[in-house]
C-alpha cells in the first residue's frame, strides 16, 4: 500500500469523527436576552480585558452544565435575584449554548433570562482580580515612565560627550529606540484596562 493511501482517512473514519449534529452545535446564532445594564457591561469589559470576543466568553459560561445546574440551585427562587431596570440585548452564541440555556430553564423552571444573567455574574470576580492588577500595573507603570525617561537624558549625554558616531552611542540609541516601542506597548495595556476604573462593579 503507498505512503499516499496510507495517510488517506476513509468516508467512514470522518463519519465516525463528525456527525450533523455536532457541527450544528458549534453554528452560531443570534439570541436576545432581557439583562440589566451592569450584566451586560460586565460581559463586555471583562472580555475585552483578557483579549476575548464576547461569544467565546459567553458560551464558555454557558455551556459548563454541571456548574450552571450548582449556581442554579443556590438560587433557585428567582426572587433571591433583584432584576430591575433591564433591557433587551442580542448575543451571538454557539447553538449547544442555546439548547443547554433552553433545557435547563425548562428542567429548573426558571427564565433563560435570568439563567444567563446568572452565569455572567460569575465574572465579577474575575473582574475584581483584574482590577487590582491594574492598581498595580499603574503604580509601576509610573516607575517605568521615570525610566525611559532617563533613558533619553541618557542618551543626550552620550551624544554630547561621545558624539553621534561612536559606536557606544549607537547601540545605546538602538536600545533606547527598542525600549520606546515596548513603552507603547506596555502604555496600551494600561489604556485598554483604564475601562475598570469607571466601571460600576456588581455586587
Amino acid at each position: 500500500m503507498s505512503e499516499a493511501k496510507k495517510n488517506t482517512v476513509s468516508d467512514q473514519d470522518m463519519s465516525d469523527l463528525l456527525t450533523s449534529t455536532s457541527l450544528k452545535k458549534k453554528q452560531s446564532v443570534r439570541a436576545t436576552f432581557r439583562l440589566p445594564d451592569e450584566i451586560i457591561n460586565l460581559l463586555s469589559v471583562v472580555a475585552s480585558q483578557l483579549g476575548l470576543k464576547q461569544k467565546s466568553l459567553l458560551d464558555q459560561l454557558v455551556e459548563d452544565k454541571d456548574l450552571l445546574d450548582r449556581l442554579v440551585e443556590k438560587q433557585i427562587d428567582a426572587k433571591d435575584v433583584e432584576r430591575k431596570d433591564v433591557r433587551p440585548k442580542t448575543f451571538v452564541v454557539s447553538r449547544n449554548s442555546l439548547h443547554t440555556l433552553d433545557n435547563m430553564a425548562r428542567e429548573k423552571n426558571m427564565p433563560r433570562d435570568l439563567l444567563v444573567e446568572i452565569s455572567i455574574r460569575r465574572l465579577v470576580p474575575v473582574l475584581n482580580s483584574e482590577h487590582e492588577k491594574q492598581t498595580k500595573r499603574k503604580q509601576i507603570h509610573e516607575d517605568s515612565e521615570a525610566f525611559f525617561l532617563q533613558g533619553g537624558k541618557l542618551l543626550q549625554k552620550a551624544s554630547r560627550l561621545l558624539g553621534k558616531e561612536d559606536d557606544y552611542y549607537i547601540l545605546l540609541k538602538h536600545m533606547i529606540e527598542m525600549c520606546k516601542e515596548t513603552e507603547r506597548e506596555l502604555r496600551s495595556i494600561v489604556d485598554k484596562g483604564n475601562a475598570m476604573d469607571d466601571f460600576d462593579f456588581p455586587k
